[in-house]
Parts: C-alpha cells; sequence; structure tokens
C-alpha cells in the first residue's frame, strides 16, 4: 500500500532502538498527570513543558520532549478575559474551521449541527482528525450524521471546572490511535481544589452579550477530594439586521438574495402546456409588487427575495453544565471518579419565512383562471408588458404556473427549537505492582450525547390544493398519487356541496395584492401599506401554518472505552516503557418524528410508496430514514523513552489497531537532540491509518439542500455511505528548532507535513454540476445529475436539474506542510515584569490530488491554502497565514496585556461566489486584525480577581465573504466591539 515502504523504514528504526537492550513499549498519553511518576518521560501532552502560544502564565517549554505542545493554562485564559470555546479555537494559529457561530449551513446539513456546538480542527485536516480528550480519556462525539465525520463537542465541557488544555499539534495516530491523525486536544480539569470559588461575567457587545455564572467547590471527604463544579452561560441573538455590513443591498451583492421570492413571478405558457423543460422557457412577468414590497426586480425573469433579516449571525442559546470528580487512594492504589452532564439548547431558531421548491415547473404552484387572486389582478391588468418589452394577453384560461415561494417579503420567519445533552462517566485506578518498577492503569470511561434539531418543511401536496382552493385542515378534499402528472398528484374525489374558497375551503394567494405590509427592513411597504392589498384576497394565517409542518430528528451517539496499561521504568534515568490495550465501541443512531420518516412517508402524499423519487412529502426539506450502527475498535500498543546519552532523547511507540474488516500497525519515532546550552533539535516521524467511520459506511440515503450555480439556486443533495471504502493512510513528520537561553528568551520552530492516502470525502456536487454543464464531459456525470421528471439522461439544461446524487468515496491523495513558530520572554522592568511573546503558523500548501470519475477529470489538482474552499469537502477555509502577538505588564496586583490578532487574506476561489450580480469581483477576502486589552486587578485580602477585557478596539468588521451572512464565520468573529467584565471570588 502507499505507506508501506515508510512504515517498512520506521519500523526498522524502532526495531533498532529495542535491539539496543531495551524492550519495546508505549505510553498511552490518554492518562493522568500522576500516572508515570518514574518514568524518563512524562507524557507529552499531559506533562510535558509546553509551548506558550497565547499568554504569559504559559512561558514553560517542551525542551526535554521532541513535541509541539501547546498549553493554556487558567491564568492564561484570565489574562485573554475567559475567551469562549469559540474565540479560543478561531485564534488559535493551529486551527482552521471552527465552528459556533452562524453554523446552520454547516456542511450544506443543518439538520445536524446545532449552534450550541463548538470544535477544534487543528491543521484544517477536519475536525474528525483532532482527538478531543477530557482528563486523558475520550470523549463521545456529536450525535448527528455528518460528512468529513463527526466530532467532539468542546462546549460541553465546563469552564470553570478545566485547569488547562493542553494541545498536540502534530499527528499522534501512533501514539493515541486512528482518531488523532491531526493532532489532540486535551482538556485537564482541577481535580485539586479546595475552597469555593464563583466565577460571574457579563460579555457586551451592540445588540447582543454573553452571560455567565459558575461556581466550583472542593474539599476533603474522608480521605478523598471531591470536586463539584456548575455554571450557566446564556448567549443573546444577534440577527443579520443589526450588522449593516451584513444586510447588503441587491445587485452589488448577490449573496443573501435567492432568486426565487414573494412577491414572484408567473409564467403564461402557450395554451395548455405541461412539459417542465418548456414551462421554463415560457413568456412570464414579475409581480408589480415586487419593489415596494423589498423584492429587486430581475427583467420579467424573477423577484429576488432577501432572506437574511430571518437568519442569525449569533442565535440565542443557553448552556448548563456541570462536573464532578472524587479523587483518593486506599493503600498504594489511587482511584479517580469523574461525572459530566450539558444541556445545551437553542430555544428560537428561526429561519426564513418559507423555502423554495425544488422544482417549480411541475404544477404544484399552478394558478387556475378562477384564482381570486388572478382574477382580481385581471381585471386591473387584461394585458400586461413585462419588462422584456412583450405585452402579455392575461384574459386566456390556461393555466399560470407560479415561480416562487409561498411567503418572503411579508414574513414572518418561522421559530423553531433545537436541544441536545451530554452525559459522561469515567473511572480510574493506578498503583504499584509490588515491591517492583512496575505500576498499572486502568481506565474506563463511558459518554453519550442525545440531540434533537428541527427543520419547518411544507408539504407538496397541502400546497397543491390551497393553489386550488381546497386549503385547510377541514376542507374534505384531498389528493390521490397521479405518475402521469409532474407533480405525482390529482385532486381526490370532491364531496358534494364542497367548493373552491369556500367554506371550510381556502385559496393560498400568491399574488401582491394579498399582503397588506412587508417585513422587508426598508422596504417602500414596510410602514405604509401596499395600495393594491384586498384584505377579502389574503390567504389566512392559519392556512399557511397547516401547510407547514415541523421535522424533527432525534440523534444519539455514545463511546466505550476501557483501556489497561502497564508502564514501569528499566533503568532510572536512561528508560522506561509502557504497554496496554484499549477497547473502544462507537454506537449511533437517529429516529425523525413521523412527518420526517422516510421509511413511512417516502412520497409526496404522507404514507404512499408508490412513488419514483422517494424524497419524502416537502418540497424543500427532507427527512432522514432511522438507523442504528456501531464500531468497535480493539488496540494494542507499546511505547519506549530512551535517554542513551545527557544530549540525546528519544522515544519510539507501536499502535496496532484493529476494526474487525481493517488493522493497521503504525509505528513512530521522536528525538530531541541538545546541540549546546541554547540550541536543540527535535522531529518526529510516524504513519497513521483511519479507517471509515460509522457514518461514511452508513448506505442509507441522506438528502440535503446546496446551492448549485449553474441553476442559481438551493438544490436537493443525495448522498449515502459505501461499504467498501478504504482506509485513511498517511505519513506525517516534525522537525524543530529550539533556542533558549538563562534570560527566559525563547524561539521556537516547526516545520510540519501531512501526506494522505485514500482521505474519505465526498464527491463535490459542484464538481459534477460544472461537468454537466461542459458538453464534452456530461455524459460522464449525467447518472448522477436528476432532470425534471427524474430523468438522469442528460436532456435537460443545466439551469433545469433539480437533485445531483453523490456518494462517499476515497480521494487519490492530499499533502500539506507548514511552519508553526514561537518567540517569547519575559523582562524585569522597575517594580514588575514585561512579557511578550509572537505566535503564528504559516501553511506552506495544501495541494488535493486529481479526481476522476467515469473516466473523466471532474476535480483539477487544486491547491486549497489561501482560499475558502466552500465547494472542497476536503479543507475548510485556509489562510494562510496567522499571527497572534501579545506584550503584558505585570505589577503588584494589577496586569495590563495587549494582544493582536492577525488573519490574512485569502480568496473565494469559485467562479459562483467570485462574482457579484453585476460583475462585480469579490475574489478577494480581505485580512482581518484586531486589537484586545485586557486588564486584571487582584483585589488585596478579598480573594477577588476583577478583570476588565476590551475586544476588537477598534470595532473592525469581518472581511465580506461573498455568501449566506457576508461573513466568514468557520474564521472570522462577527461581534464587532465589545466590553466583557469578569470578577472572580474564591475562598479558600
Amino acid at each position: 500500500m502507499y505507506t508501506s515502504n515508510r512504515r517498512s523504514i520506521v519500523l526498522m528504526v524502532f526495531g533498532w532502538l529495542c535491539l539496543a537492550g531495551m524492550p519495546c513499549s508505549t505510553v498511552l498519553a490518554d492518562q493522568q498527570e500522576d500516572a508515570l511518576p518514574d518514568s524518563l518521560f512524562l507524557l507529552p501532552v499531559l506533562e510535558a513543558e509546553a509551548i506558550v502560544v497565547t499568554g504569559t502564565a504559559v512561558r514553560e517549554s517542551p525542551i526535554e520532549l521532541p513535541y509541539a505542545v501547546a498549553r493554556i493554562d487558567r491564568a492564561s485564559l484570565a489574562e485573554q478575559g475567559s475567551p469562549s470555546m469559540v474565540d479560543l479555537f478561531k485564534n488559535l494559529s493551529a486551527s482552521s474551521g471552527v465552528i459556533g457561530e452562524a453554523n446552520s449551513w454547516y456542511n450544506a446539513q443543518s439538520g445536524d449541527i446545532p449552534e450550541t456546538v463548538a470544535n477544534i480542527n487543528l491543521r484544517g485536516l477536519g475536525a474528525s482528525r483532532s482527538l478531543v480528550l477530557l482528563n486523558g480519556r475520550r470523549q463521545t462525539y456529536v450525535p448527528g450524521r455528518l460528512v468529513g465525520g463527526r466530532f467532539v463537542d468542546v462546549n460541553a465541557f465546563p469552564s470553570i471546572s478545566i485547569e488547562r488544555m493542553d494541545i498536540l499539534k502534530e499527528g499522534a495516530g501512533a501514539v493515541y490511535g486512528s482518531d488523532a491523525i491531526a493532532g489532540v486536544a486535551n482538556f485537564i480539569t482541577r481535580g485539586s481544589f479546595e475552597g469555593f470559588e464563583l466565577d460571574v461575567s457579563y460579555d457586551y457587545f451592540d445588540a447582543g452579550g454573553d452571560a455567565m455564572l459558575g461556581g466550583i467547590w472542593g474539599g476533603k471527604v474522608g480521605d478523598s477530594n471531591l470536586v463539584i463544579s456548575l455554571e450557566h452561560k446564556r448567549r443573546g441573538n444577534l440577527r443579520a439586521e443589526e450588522r449593516d455590513w451584513a444586510l447588503r443591498p441587491f445587485p452589488n451583492y448577490g449573496w443573501g438574495w435567492s432568486w426565487y421570492g414573494n412577491p414572484g413571478a408567473f409564467i403564461i405558457p402557450d395554451g395548455l402546456q405541461t412539459d417542465e423543460s418548456i414551462l421554463a422557457g415560457e413568456p412570464r412577468f414579475v409581480d408589480p409588487g415586487c419593489t415596494g414590497l423589498g423584492g429587486y426586480q430581475v427583467g420579467a425573469s424573477t423577484c429576488r427575495f432577501r432572506y437574511q433579516p430571518w437568519d442569525s449571525i449569533i442565535e440565542k442559546l443557553q448552556h448548563t453544565r456541570g462536573f464532578a470528580e472524587l479523587n483518593g487512594s486506599f493503600g498504594e492504589t489511587d482511584y479517580h471518579l469523574e461525572a459530566l452532564y450539558h444541556d445545551a439548547r437553542v430555544p428560537e431558531w428561526e429561519t426564513t419565512p418559507s423555502f423554495p421548491p425544488i422544482a417549480f415547473y411541475d404544477g404544484v404552484q399552478q394558478v387556475r383562471a378562477d384564482h381570486p387572486g388572478r382574477v382580481a389582478f385581471v381585471e386591473q391588468n387584461p394585458t400586461y408588458t413585462n419588462s422584456d418589452g412583450v405585452t402579455l394577453d392575461l384574459t386566456g384560461d390556461q393555466p399560470w404556473y407560479f415561480f416562487g415561494r409561498l411567503v418572503g417579503n411579508a414574513g414572518p420567519g418561522r421559530v423553531q427549537s433545537r436541544e441536545s445533552r451530554t452525559r459522561r462517566l469515567a473511572g480510574s485506578l493506578t498503583g504499584p505492582i509490588g515491591e517492583s518498577s512496575l505500576s498499572y492503569d486502568l481506565g474506563i470511561s463511558y459518554s453519550d450525547t442525545k440531540g434533537t434539531v428541527r427543520q419547518p418543511a411544507e408539504y407538496a401536496y397541502r400546497k397543491f390544493l390551497a393553489f386550488r382552493g381546497f386549503g385547510g385542515p377541514n376542507c374534505g378534499v384531498g389528493v390521490v398519487p397521479d405518475p402521469s402528472a409532474p407533480s405525482g398528484l390529482a385532486l381526490g374525489p370532491i364531496p358534494s356541496g364542497v367548493t373552491p374558497g369556500t367554506g371550510n375551503c381556502s385559496y393560498f394567494n400568491p399574488f401582491s395584492n394579498g399582503i397588506q405590509f412587508s417585513a422587508q427592513p426598508d422596504a417602500p411597504y414596510t410602514d405604509s401599506a401596499n395600495p393594491n392589498y384586498r384584505a377579502d384576497l389574503a390567504h389566512s394565517a392559519e392556512l399557511i401554518d397547516w401547510i407547514n409542518e415541523r421535522v424533527a430528528t432525534t440523534s444519539e451517539a455514545s463511546l466505550l472505552s476501557m483501556e489497561a496499561i502497564l508502564n514501569g521504568v528499566i533503568k532510572e534515568g536512561v528508560a522506561s516503557y509502557a504497554t496496554g490495550y484499549q477497547l473502544r465501541r462507537v454506537d449511533v443512531s437517529a429516529v425523525p418524528n413521523a412527518p420526517g420518516d422516510l421509511s413511512q412517508n417516502p412520497c409526496r402524499i404522507p404514507g404512499d410508496r408508490s412513488c419514483a423519487i422517494q424524497t419524502g412529502s416537502f418540497t424543500f426539506t427532507s427527512g432522514i430514514h432511522p438507523y442504528e450502527a456501531n464500531q468497535t475498535t480493539h488496540a494494542v500498543f507499546a511505547e519506549l523513552a530512551l535517554k542513551p546519552s545527557d544530549w540525546l532523547d528519544s522515544q519510539a511507540a507501536l499502535h496496532f489497531e484493529d476494526y474487525g474488516f481493517a488493522n493497521s500497525l503504525d509505528p513512530k519515532i521522536s528525538l530531541r537532540a541538545q546541540v549546546s546550552d541554547f540550541l536543540a533539535l527535535r522531529g518526529t516521524v510516524q504513519t497513521t491509518f483511519r479507517t471509515p467511520s460509522v457514518d461514511d459506511l452508513n448506505t442509507d440515503v441522506v438528502i440535503y439542500t446546496d446551492y448549485v450555480g449553474p441553476t442559481g439556486a438551493w438544490k436537493a443533495i443525495e448522498n449515502r455511505g459505501v461499504e467498501d471504502l478504504e482506509p485513511e493512510e498517511a505519513l506525517t513528520y516534525n522537525l524543530g528548532v529550539i533556542i533558549e537561553n538563562d534570560t527566559g528568551f525563547e524561539v521556537t520552530v516547526d516545520y510540519w507535513n501531512f501526506d494522505f492516502n485514500n482521505p474519505i470525502g465526498v464527491i463535490p456536487h459542484s464538481a459534477l454540476a460544472a461537468a454537466y454543464v461542459d458538453p464534452s464531459t456530461r455524459a460522464a456525470v449525467q447518472d448522477r445529475i436528476y432532470c425534471p421528471g427524474n430523468r438522469n439522461d442528460g436532456s435537460c439544461a443545466p439551469g433545469d436539474m433539480e437533485r445531483i446524487r453523490i456518494n462517499h468515496i476515497n480521494w487519490p491523495g492530499l499533502k500539506t506542510s507548514g511552519i508553526d513558530w514561537h518567540i517569547g520572554g519575559r523582562h524585569v522592568v522597575g517594580s514588575g515584569a514585561v512579557d511578550a511573546h509572537l505566535d503564528g503558523s504559516y501553511t506552506l500548501d495544501y495541494t488535493i490530488e486529481p479526481l476522476m470519475h467515469n473516466g473523466v477529470e471532474i476535480v483539477a489538482e487544486n491547491e486549497a491554502v489561501g482560499f475558502l474552499n466552500l465547494t472542497n469537502p476536503l479543507a475548510p477555509p485556509l489562510p494562510p497565514l496567522r499571527l497572534n502577538a501579545t506584550v503584558g505588564y505585570h505589577w503588584s496586583d494589577y496586569s495590563a496585556i495587549a494582544r493582536t490578532h492577525y488573519i490574512s487574506s485569502y480568496e473565494n476561489g469559485d467562479y459562483w461566489f467570485d462574482t457579484g450580480p453585476s460583475g462585480e469581483d469579490w475574489t478577494q477576502i480581505d485580512p482581518f486584525l484586531t486589537f484586545d486589552m485586557n486588564f486584571q486587578w487582584r483585589i488585596p485580602d478579598t480573594g477577588a480577581v476583577a478583570t476588565l477585557s476590551l475586544f476588537n478596539l477598534t470595532g473592525a468588521a469581518p472581511p465580506y465573504v461573498n455568501q449566506e451572512l457576508a461573513f466568514d464565520a468557520l474564521t472570522h468573529d462577527p461581534k464587532g466591539r465589545r466590553i466583557k467584565l469578569g470578577v472572580t471570588y474564591s475562598f479558600r
């Protein structure tokens, strides 16, 4: 295989170290601080003297170990103003693609990612490739099924219970296992805390804010130490209309303006034409109420709708977190028990008043000649000259087709709720074995999470009825399947005496003469009434509620991890070792509510199973198939720490994992050489391995919506896993230089490199769409492009695509490399001390090899670094350069710390997002520079510390990005200038 030769080389070197007379063994780095008290080499993530990356309190350097580790402790976090996990990891130079703000459309799967979660994504290789530990042991993943793999929600950990975070910034699969391919983040709690501490803070920013109240108590319970912490955090809603950079006008800014609105446009077919491919080219006109109600008229084609006012930059959130741990001993055995609980809620998740239908020409939104809204319009306009100068005779009897959405500028938005809970129990026993140098570590952890996400949806059959005057729950008229109709629907029997629009039967009116006011900010008819409004033509809010449905999915995930480790010392001061076994079992499941259950309701009529296209009962939103899956991993490992001389440290590790369907043996070698008193060199090389996840192998279809450039609209994307995926493999290595003098000045520079084979991703639908546009490549992809009428024969124009079928695949390869650096030191000045640090990361390359499909290259070799990568399934946004600079002065009971954060410019890199509607060039995404100030007062004789933080002092807006909310939510901070006051009160 790809890495077999390289793996053999690393194994030979590993064997040479073993043959030097030392048993081959490994220290699993998933263990407690004091697990190896006699070991020469303490664990790199848990015990290393760590590189300072963000604050003066974290100035110890890991020169005794050849690992690039960042340590962030409570003092450092306090000096930064105790940032949220989202802010912390967005500023971490080694992390890219962090969710937690405006992420409801993350990975085009809004039904799976609530805004309460946050992640760490080391090197931008995908959050699922970064291992997250709590006290050295694994934590379960988020419950939602995701393209690209699930990740651990770091927002589940109470901030008041965290003593420090250690981040191993290099591949660690050979030490930790396959889920540490990009690195490790380990959260260590305050297990030895005694006393009581209260922490309260409020973070204010214009039109929003965060409030947090937390407490921690620790004390003796017999011979044991019990620590209990609890915190509650609330975040206010920041709506898009509260930021002038978010609500953009048309035509200069296209994103956030849908092609499909209400008011909309009407297609006037020639006679009784119903062929969908012909209807798209038939004459049409735009509702004359378009501009007055806040839309933007595009010739005779459509009335664009700005949906941004119903999206939020930051959602209203509520977090309640609790953590408890008990530490003690009996005899020579130490024990540790811990429990965690996290409740997260999005109580008012708002989205657009309606979604556009995927298919516009199927006859669901047909307006017949006797429709009251049409009758009234024709009375005023028997002929109508559209914007193309074509005069249309509107007095005919042929049905019109409404080209728009159910509700647009009239509002209101639709509000749903989302919630999740996370639980964890873990424990360990550690102690010596007799009088020998051997010791053991037995550990077990179980964690699970459960979440429910809700999406609004619109029934196709109820729209069908309402457009024909038979809307409402008590009308008495239903629908029946009609495979010969483009919509697949036909009216059912009409009871005697029932007529359209009378009694309990209602019309939906798509014309602007039924809309009195606009809810669109600053529209002409927002404060003054639409002069063409007629109350008798307005449909009721109850009718819209009847058409709408709530699709809910409750997902669960759990992780059971058990491990046994034997460690010991071969020769004091020369060699130590460890060896062990680990069992991991992941279980996942999802259960939709009845309306969203595709196993019960795969067709447009609930309960019907006869349709050819089984995408559910709705015109935009889709449900899911319920599923259950699990995956079990057995691992054995060994590690040797060897100090053959005073100037050379070495470490060798072997890790074998077996998943049943795949296995791998991966070695790692690390060296550190102290060349002189002030200069040291370090390096690591390893192979690593990652199997397909339970979601990658799940062949049940998932249907979501995403923007498809040639259509100018969001369309259905049908995705599924593949059972015969190959595992990912990679060779990774790091080379570093450490310079340090006696005054505390230090410089570290590390070069890192990842070389992947078979990375798991999906076929990008954007590439399939682009290949379909090109006549020379259409035949190779047409089987995956579905046209109106469920045809995948290449017969429709690119603009008429309705659905694209993709699946998980192994990409050919991916290579990325870069440089990290840290420069810093402390100097006594007057009665205090000055700390100064400069940390940064520069990504040199992120090269993705070309992708072939049916013998045709659909994705050329491309460089992802320096690009937004919105349509790239293997890369998040990757600005090449990130910098953090800190200068602090500490004296007496005071500290003043200034910080600067810099993210370099990058590019959109995709035609559909580079260019504005009027030809504007939005290729470049500007750099983002912010300045922070933090002041600390350690109030004498009170146990209180007050911190005043001023973030983004200049009020810099995030750089404009030509997409949804006008900024890159995975990279930039949208909150603007902030003022935060925090007070910590300790009773010891």
